[in-house]
């Protein structure tokens, strides 16, 4: 038996008010709605604790791209406060955020500004492996922190046919322990795609929230993966070895508030947790049988990294 992993698809966000999220992704982000229903119960039922919870759910995308999607969950009796409530870059555990392109940062800037967004880093411009951008780290309700960035040179022609911000196109994750991160991820057919191992160049530094005097000296651990090598569903890791931080990873739970969960297409899901299970990664749930729209009925299976993030690997049943 063979398995294949994808690129995430999708995130999730556990959110309070459900209205408010959906009208800026629409307004501010171009966004539409796809789908609105109650999340199947048996992948309710999967989720720590949630046996028998009725969790109502939005799917929504850019139109362009039909894929990057934010699915927003409403809990009827949430269990917990925010995921990362009050955490810095260098705090670790569970998602740290979503990275989305955009056209022009400063009208995205002063329209999520407008709509209640604040920094915790940025616009900072910088120079990431040759590549010239600014980079804002915007955050928002239960403590969402969204990366919009702006390609400047050389020039990207990021797709987009109007304002906003693009689909999700990387998620981050901050990691105690950067070795023991990229096994798992191998283990899950992820591949390196990047390894960055000192300080950042430029105010690069400035986005991860270091001070401008320590910036251009302080080591970063950046490592991206994706099982096809390609920026779109990838995900990066990174780490502060001379700031430890809090430890939040027991604490991220796909039924809290704020970034809960990442959606992996895979072929092979039967073959993929006989891999997994020889190499050690324990399963959150074994595959199960479950609905999710837009794609219908779904085999699937749950895992947590080593720093917590909730990841839920599926593959269409035909």
């Amino acid at each position: 038996m063979s398995w294949k992993t994808e690129g995430f698809s999708e995130a999730g966000i556990g959110v309070r008010n459900p209205d408010g999220w959906i009208d800026f992704l629409r307004e501010v982000g171009g966004w539409r709605v796809i789908h609105q229903g109650e999340t199947a119960a048996a992948s309710v039922a999967a989720w720590p604790g949630m046996e028998g919870a009725e969790v109502h759910e939005t799917l929504l995308e850019r139109p362009e791209f039909g894929r990057g999607r934010i699915r927003l969950f409403h809990f009827d009796s949430p269990l917990q406060e925010p995921n990362r409530s009050g955490a810095l870059p260098w705090d670790t555990g569970g998602i740290f955020d979503l990275d989305l392109r955009v056209d022009g940062m400063a009208s995205v800037h002063a329209a999520m500004t407008a709509a209640g967004w604040d920094s915790l880093s940025g616009p900072v411009e910088w120079d990431f492996g040759g590549l010239q951008v600014i980079e804002w780290l915007a955050r928002g309700p239960e403590n969402v922190i969204l990366a919009l960035i702006q390609r400047l040179d050389p020039p990207l022609d990021t797709g987009l046919e109007g304002p906003g911000f693009g689909h999700v196109f990387n998620a981050s994750q901050s990691v105690r322990d950067m070795d023991r991160a990229l096994t798992f991820y191998r283990a899950l057919g992820f591949e390196q795609m990047t390894r960055h191992q000192g300080a950042l160049a430029g105010r690069g530094g400035e986005v991860l929230c270091l001070d401008p005097e320590e910036a251009p000296s302080t080591h970063v651990d950046l490592a991206i993966v994706h099982p096809s090598g390609v920026m779109d569903g990838a995900i990066e890791l990174f780490n502060l070895p001379s700031r430890p931080g809090r430890d939040l990873s027991a604490l991220a739970q796909p039924h809290g508030y704020g970034l809960n969960l990442l959606r992996i297409p895979v072929t092979g899901c039967l073959a993929l947790a006989e891999h997994l299970d020889a190499q050690g990664i324990m399963m959150q749930t074994e595959p199960f049988e479950t609905w999710l729209e837009p794609h219908g009925a779904v085999r699937q299976l749950n895992l947590r990294s080593p720093d917590g993030a909730w990841l839920e690997c599926f593959e269409v049943i035909e």
